[in-house]
This record gives structure tokens, C-alpha cells and sequence, in this order.
């Protein structure tokens, strides 16, 4: 639901009339009621989170949506708007690379790695265990590799 609430606000910000090929929400229902639809499915998801009974849970991913958010206004940053298009091109500066990294962490792989890490942990990890760490890893890993693969295949083959 975090997710999903992520896409419909990110598409109000990135004025999308498109989503994967279909009418974004926003061009459908208009912006107001995609704000909304995305408050209550973050309001919702905050419900269920509280019910799972597990504090530290809770707060891990409670600071997703501070991420998501942070994510959104380095992207309005125009070094990252570059660092995007420069994806695909045979040189990446290392400042644009590292703000790149640094937003698809916050707008992806964060939800990922703490998603994979509070699983583990609702599964009955305990502490000191190495494997909330490795949930942690990949679920971060997957989520850069998600945005840099994605971008790349935008600048590659544009829709």
C-alpha cells in the first residue's frame, strides 16, 4: 500500500499522463482525488502496520514514507534530474552518480530493504542474527538495481 501510495503522489509531481502504458490516475480521477486515494492507502497501511503488535517494526517502516518524501525532493533537484539522463551515456560523474544512488535508495530501495529486513524480523529473528542484515542487503540491492535498470531502459528504448 506504502508503494502504491508512492506511485499515485509521484505521478500528481510528475505531471504522468501515462503509467505503464495506461492512463496515470491523475489524468483519470484528476489530481485531487489521487492525493487523496494516496493518504488513505498510506493511512491504511499505517492502520495494518499497527496491528502487526511489533514497535520496532513499526518505526522501520514508518521511516519509509519520511524516505519516499526526502526521495521526492532530491529528484526535484535538478544534479539528479541530470545524473538520470546521464545513465545510459559512457561517463557518469561521480557527484551525479552518488545523488542518483543516493534517490533511488530513498525512493526505492529503502521500502525494499526495510519491507525484507521487517519480515525477517516478524518471522522471529532475533537479535544479534546476521539474517536481518541479509534481508536488508538485497531488498536494498534489488531496489537500486530496480531504478538504475529501469532508467536505463528508458534511455535506451524510449516509449
Amino acid at each position: 500500500m506504502i508503494h502504491v501510495a508512492s506511485l499515485l503522489h509521484d505521478d500528481v509531481l510528475d505531471c504522468a499522463n501515462l503509467c505503464c502504458g495506461a492512463l496515470s490516475a491523475p489524468s483519470t480521477f484528476g489530481n485531487k482525488y489521487t492525493i487523496l486515494g494516496g493518504h488513505f492507502l498510506l493511512a491504511r497501511s499505517s492502520t495494518a502496520l499497527s496491528r502487526l503488535g511489533d514497535s520496532k517494526v513499526v518505526e522501520l517502516i514508518s521511516t519509509i514514507i519520511a524516505n519516499l518524501v526526502k526521495g521526492e525532493i532530491l529528484q526535484m533537484n535538478k544534479v539528479v534530474q541530470q545524473s538520470a539522463e546521464l545513465v545510459g551515456a559512457s561517463y557518469v560523474g561521480r557527484d551525479s552518480w552518488n545523488v542518483y544512488l543516493k534517490k533511488a535508495y530513498l525512493k526505492t530501495a529503502s521500502l525494499m530493504a526495510k519491507g525484507a529486513r521487517a519480515a525477517v524480523i516478524l518471522g522471529g529473528a532475533r537479535e544479534g542474527e546476521v539474517w536481518k542484515e541479509v534481508a536488508y542487503a538485497y531488498g536494498c540491492n534489488l531496489g537500486i538495481a530496480f531504478q538504475v535498470r529501469r532508467i536505463a531502459s528508458a534511455s535506451i528504448c524510449p516509449l
